[in-house]
């Protein structure tokens, strides 16, 4: 997906396209998920819970760390895969953004994380409201919903994600 919004163009990783695409390709992914939604009772009136998360990373020698490499990656999970959010393949990876183009956004990070949840829970597509469809390789489709329950970054990122200030 590409997202444009004033000055950021943004290449970033639709929730609907990764559930479709790795139910697909990978069978034990697609019954990890479909365990977890029947586990959950997953639909419109018991949601899945959306961790999101936002990590900032320098890239190079961590011996001498480059100010101008610096990236916000963004993550989400399900809080029900507990036992497997330990494991970085729950993770799904939703966009990578460097700190220079970060810079350049009216609203900083609080304009990216709104605009990256609106793919979650924008007009366009809304797992909250009407779900999505999540087909399988074996023909198996099922509905996934989910609503925001938890935000995770360090104190800097969690004060910029929701326009916090003190």
């Amino acid at each position: 997906n590409y997202v444009r919004t004033g000055e950021l163009e943004w290449h970033v990783i639709h929730p609907g396209a990764v559930y479709n695409h790795e139910c697909r390709e990978e069978p034990a992914f697609a019954d990890a998920l479909k365990n977890t939604c029947a586990r959950h009772r997953c639909g419109p009136e018991r949601p899945l819970e959306l961790v999101y998360y936002a990590d900032e990373a320098t890239s190079g020698n961590l011996l001498n760390l480059d100010p101008s490499r610096k990236s916000w990656l963004f993550y989400w999970a399900f809080r029900e895969q507990r036992e497997q959010l330990s494991h970085e393949s729950c993770w799904m990876l939703g966009g990578v953004l460097t700190a220079r183009k970060l810079h350049k956004v009216t609203g900083n990070l609080a304009a990216v994380f709104k605009l990256h949840l609106d793919m979650f829970f924008g007009s366009r597509c809304n797992m909250r409201l009407h779900g999505i469809s999540v087909h399988c390789a074996d023909s198996f489709v099922f509905m996934l919903w989910a609503c925001l329950k938890v935000t995770l970054a360090d104190e800097d990122g969690l004060r910029n994600m929701w326009s916090l200030t003190g």
